[in-house]
């Protein structure tokens, strides 16, 4: 026997390397090592690989090291050393498999594959985690797969943050670059450099939790029924699942709004809501913070009730390639095939119902691999952002000289005319824009509880199409 070594601390367990060779097809065969003393080690027969062994390393599952073949004269009781310096391999973005202590202990894979599921969910992000949670307390039987692994089990901004002094920062989500995933390659012309996560909660773990409503102009081309179901219950029941909580009410806040009223005076301006728990569901638990479905899927696994709900069945690691129909029914979807990551297998699961909700680059894949109907040709088409202008919040600076108003103490934007007649303006917070002057607008009247309101634009609505509307609050 001789002994071939990689000498690395690099690519260590539970990363795994292996050995292929030109005796044993290349391909064909993987030569497993043991990871000791800092080195893999692989114990080979030299009679079967005489004169030449031709060999290269392969880090699991399929990445290949760069480079020419290596070649020794096998010896019976030699050892051939190959450190960092020799064996490299091409960055290559991989999703990060793990499974650790928290994961197997949460999260029991269920691998029946002649289990027949209610809804299979393909994803476990704000859409899917969500579906599962609900669906499952609903009494149905319902799979997840994740291609990620179990990796916070919060949303970031509830752990510690990276401080960049001096530097405007995303902090609430400031991890995301560490932890994120392109899983793409864009087609000539375009730009497009999004980020995805592959991770128990999606992106849901990362976002910035702002949730604000879309406005009935914006969805006036949208189905009627469609439309009305989210105007009038829809949006409500999404921002109680999501933990809505609006800004702590403040006299800044409010001379801000008046303030933008009288600036722009055909927009809206609207408090902006976020999915955060500042206080728990009673005054002496202690709040959740930032919504993330990785808290829900957790909180789900440790629900301790007899006969009360379901509890959503959540496979990590196995990465969905395609969905399944019936040969006979081609219009009938009965499963989907997935790559199991931990143990390097295809399996397949089967489900009355398959929800894609991999986020808009996955979902989009899957359905095109899958060769899924595409009536309209628009799978995969028009991808975009949301509208949307972020100005940092600035306060305004004491200035002096003719006609040059002085800022309140308490920093109210302000608003001040100089001796030349020209309009000095300065907002210190963002606004949200929900009806330009060309679309529809709330119906409103003055106050008629109060002439001396000082509400800004102090209005009832006057449609029920306009719910959730900050009605006076003079009275």
């Amino acid at each position: 026997m001789f002994t071939v070594r990689y000498v690395t601390d690099v690519y260590v367990p539970d990363l795994r390397i292996v050995l292929r060779t030109a005796a044993d097809g290349w391909e064909a065969t993987d030569i497993p090592g043991v990871y000791t003393e800092g080195a893999w080690v692989f114990r080979l027969d030299e009679r079967r690989y005489q004169p030449m062994v031709e060999f290269k390393f392969v880090l699991a599952p399929g990445t290949w090291m760069v480079g020419e073949n290596l070649k020794r004269a096998p010896a019976e009781g030699a050892t051939y050393d190959f450190g960092d310096d020799a064996v490299l391999f091409q960055p290559v973005p991989a999703l990060v498999t793990e499974n650790a202590q928290v994961q197997r202990t949460l999260f029991k894979r269920n691998l029946d594959e002649a289990h027949e599921y209610e809804v299979l969910v393909v994803g476990s992000g704000i859409g899917g985690g969500i579906l599962a949670d609900q669906l499952a307390d609903l009494g149905a039987d319902v799979l997840v797969l994740e291609a990620g692994s179990y990796l916070f089990p919060t949303h970031v901004a509830n752990l510690p943050r990276r401080l960049r002094v001096g530097r405007f920062d995303k902090s609430v989500w400031g991890l995301f670059p560490d932890f994120s995933f392109a899983n793409y390659v864009n087609v000539d012309g375009s730009a497009f450099a999004g980020r995805q996560a592959f991770n128990l909660g999606g992106r849901s773990v990362f976002w910035g939790g702002l949730i604000p409503r879309m406005g009935a102009w914006e969805l006036e081309a949208w189905p009627g029924e469609v439309r009305d179901y989210l105007l009038t219950t829809g949006f409500r029941l999404a921002e109680d699942a999501l933990n809505r909580v609006g800004p702590a009410g403040s006299t800044y806040q409010e001379d801000t709004k008046r303030f933008l009223a009288q600036a722009l005076p055909d927009f809206d301006h609207l408090d902006a809501p976020v999915a955060v728990q500042y206080q728990g569901y009673t005054p002496l638990s202690i709040p959740g913070g930032m919504f993330s479905t990785a808290d829900l899927l957790v909180e789900d696994q440790l629900v301790e009730a007899p006969g009360g709900p379901r509890r959503p069945t959540v496979n990590l690691n196995h990465a969905v390639w395609k969905v399944l129909v019936d040969q006979a029914d081609p219009q009938r979807v009965v499963g989907v095939a997935a790559h199991d990551l931990l143990a390097n297998e295809q399996r397949t699961f089967r489900a009355r119902s398959v929800v894609l909700a991999a986020g808009t680059i996955e979902s989009a894949k899957l359905a095109l691999q899958s060769g899924l109907d595409d009536p309209n040709q628009r799978i995969g088409r028009g991808l975009t952002c949301r509208p949307g202008h972020r100005t940092p919040p600035r306060a305004p600076q004491r200035r002096s000289g003719p006609g040059i108003g002085t800022p309140r103490s308490t920093g109210t934007p302000t608003t001040s005319s100089s001796s030349s007649g020209q309009t000095s303006t300065r907002v210190a917070t963002s606004i949200r824009t929900t009806s330009p002057g060309s679309g529809p607008r709330r119906a409103t009247r003055p106050c008629a509880r109060s002439s001396s309101c000082s509400t800004p634009r102090c209005w009832r609505a006057t449609s029920s199409s306009w719910p959730g509307h900050r009605p006076c609050r003079c009275g």
